[in-house]
């Protein structure tokens, strides 16, 4: 809040606030498993999308010819233009706010969705070729990339293979502006793309009794580019390669596309995830997590149980599990700790997730479902989103940029970061709830596919109807459960402690009750404390009895404030220097506060007087009453100085500083 000095230490529901921001992070993770693989016959293909937290996610409906012909797409970061050829299809997916702030990368980012056609697409886990690739075919600056590529593959592609085409004739038309890898599935078939430079890729029919977990790295091996059946490449794949000197092949004499494009090393935060999610896959899988390399396609080893859906969606919940690793979302924490500290596939920075099911008994048009959450999987459930929707909730599709109670992004992300500020206490419980809720869905779907599938043969449209009655009704139950937990949560965590060097000492201040916070959601840990504030917390601690203080002791004590009886007993105990007027909005200096805790202790019964001398740099700074107080303070050992032996007297405590503090004090 804008103003501590007016700030209530009550909690109050908060009428808007931004959740704590995630450095962006190059980490999106892929999924596929082919049909062999399943326990039931389908064909599973995904992602998560990390990168900012701060980036309102929804799921939006477009009706068919919402897009006309002649229209003109542009990419308003890099300039690229597609003029649509014809009318759209109907789809759905999965874009960014219309209302970014302008300093936030802009554009539509429709990320994933189902078109009428029956074609399932997600773009895209970015990636990055090598620098010798890269000279010998640059990037084009307004070439086609993320921003873009899945709202007029949407809109237009009439079959898996249909979508490849059309995103192979673009690049070669108008170049690519960044590495990605993508991923498109009909009833028939799945595809998986590499897209390397400026205008080289290639994409495989991908095979049915594979799996692959592919994070920020190009990893195709071996192709057969004679093999137009089940292979689409750039033509000038090969040359490009010799040309920059970085052309390989395979022991059987293919070319070797990750070893010809990629980079010469796998970057840690890639190697953490595609090994955790290879053994979570199969569990009896022999890859080490030194390997020079990762195979895209993998088998089953021998013992491992073949895959079912629930399994495929717990893969973007991965935390490293049973390893001996410690999962760590934070860059710098890694960067400390990097023999033990690795980055997860389960993160707090997961923006959606998305899992598209091709299903057998399912219609042409309509031929599976796609697994949905807005926001981290970690502590919001998935539910399926079925291929004809016509429409979703007001909260699924909130464009707000910024936090909104209604929105199902935010509320959602709001209670990732809640259990991620408290994991330890909070964390198995608020994930028992999540999988409790999906288990229901679980049972039920067999029931509501053989309704729709029923209608669907007899009436599209009201079929359309059936399902995004059933889609809406289970997207208001995962809202409202995760408002339900927003409620529990935030009175013993808040959304803003993520990383934060006192999270410990906060939350342990919270659950006693000693501080609170500055809404509902948020703490605000490194805002400045007021003296009614610390008086307050001073006054909890020792059980005050505030009705025998209602009196007011002092012109400048306000009545009928949080503070008012606290700062009563504070002047009728002297608690507070002479210098210092009861203004309970003024942030409180360090050598106040020392006072006034030393005050506070001796008030208590501390009459400790052994002490030894104590001498910071700026001694002189500290004023002569506040002296032996410090003195006290720091031979208890419950003050020290700041850096370089400094006390720095004049300088205002924070939030975060007092719970630390206080953390000391109440044992």
């Amino acid at each position: 809040m804008k103003n501590s000095k007016k700030r209530l230490l009550i909690a109050g529901l908060a009428s808007s606030m931004v959740l704590s921001m995630a450095v962006p992070t190059f980490a999106c993770t892929g999924i596929i498993v082919g049909k062999d693989l399943t326990t039931d016959g389908s064909f599973i293909f995904g992602r998560t999308e990390d990168y900012q937290r701060n980036r309102t996610m929804r799921l939006v409906t477009h009706p068919r010819g919402e897009i006309k012909k002649g229209d003109k797409l542009v990419d308003v970061n890099n300039g690229f233009t597609y003029i649509h050829k014809e009318d759209s299809l109907k789809f759905f997916s999965t874009p960014d706010s219309s209302k970014k702030p302008k300093d936030m990368e802009q554009g539509v980012y429709d990320a994933a969705g189902y078109n009428e056609a029956g074609v399932g697409i997600f773009c895209t886990v970015s990636a990055d070729p090598s620098d010798e690739v890269l000279k010998a075919d640059p990037f084009v600056k307004d070439g086609v990339n993320e921003a873009s590529m899945t709202t007029f593959l949407l809109a237009h592609a009439k079959s898996a293979r249909g979508a490849i085409e059309l995103l192979a004739k673009t690049i070669d038309e108008q170049g690519a502006s960044m590495g990605d890898i993508v991923a498109f599935g009909d009833q028939d078939e799945v595809w998986y793309m590499e897209i390397y430079t400026g205008h080289q890729y290639v994409a495989i029919k991908y095979p049915a009794d594979k799996f692959s977990i592919f994070p920020n790295d190009f990893w195709l091996g071996g192709v057969d580019l004679k093999d137009k059946e089940n292979v689409i490449a750039s033509k000038d794949i090969v040359e490009v390669a010799k040309k920059a000197k970085t052309y390989k092949e395979t022991a059987d004499g293919l070319m070797d596309m990750a070893g010809s494009y990629g980079p010469k090393e796998i970057r840690d935060t890639s190697r953490s995830r595609v090994w955790s999610g290879i053994h979570d896959l199969d569990p009896n899988s022999k890859v080490p997590y030194d390997a020079k390399r990762f195979d895209l396609l993998n088998d089953l080893s021998e013992g491992s149980e073949k895959i079912d859906i629930t399994h495929a969606l717990n893969v973007f919940r991965n935390r490293l599990d049973g390893t001996e690793f410690t999962p760590s979302d934070n860059k710098a924490e890694r960067k400390a700790n990097p023999k033990t500290h690795k980055r997860p596939i389960g993160s707090i920075n997961t923006m959606q997730a998305h899992i598209f099911q091709i299903k057998k008994g399912y219609p042409k048009e309509a031929p599976g479902l796609m697994w949905m959450t807005l926001g981290s999987p970690l502590n919001i459930p998935w539910i399926p989103i079925f291929p004809d929707i016509n429409d979703s909730t007001p909260e699924a599709k909130n464009d707000s940029p910024v936090y909104d109670a209604n929105s199902y992004y935010w509320v959602g992300s709001s209670v990732n970061d809640l259990v991620s500020g408290n994991r330890e206490a909070l964390g198995e419980s608020t994930r028992k709830t999540v999988t409790d809720f999906e288990a229901k869905i679980m049972k039920d779907l067999p029931q509501v596919e053989k309704e729709w599938i029923e209608l669907y043969s007899k009436d599209k449209a009201k079929a359309a109807e059936f399902s995004t009655a059933k889609t809406m009704e289970w997207e208001k139950e995962v809202f409202d459960l995760e408002k339900g937990l927003q409620k529990e949560l935030s009175q013993v965590s808040k959304a803003d402690l993520i990383d934060h060097w006192a999270r410990k000492p906060i939350i342990d201040a919270i659950n006693k009750k000693l501080m609170v916070g500055t809404s509902d959601l948020k703490f605000s840990p490194n805002e400045k404390i007021t003296r009614g504030e610390f008086i307050t917390i001073l006054g909890r601690l020792g059980k005050l009895d505030t009705k025998k203080y209602a009196e007011v002791k002092d012109k400048n004590i306000e009545a009928g404030k949080f503070y008012t009886e606290y700062m009563n007993w504070a002047v009728e105990n002297k608690l507070l220097p002479k210098t210092s007027k009861p203004m309970a909005n003024e942030d409180i200096t360090r050598e106040e506060m020392a006072y006034t805790l030393a005050a506070y202790l001796k008030l208590m019964g501390d009459d400790t007087s052994t002490l030894k001398m104590v001498v910071f740099d700026d001694q002189k700074e500290i004023s002569d009453w506040a002296l032996g107080e410090i003195e006290f303070l720091v031979n208890k050992g419950i003050l020290s100085g700041t850096t370089n032996n400094k006390f720095s007297p004049k300088a205002n405590l924070t939030r975060a500083e007092v719970a630390q503090i206080i953390s000391k004090l109440d044992k």
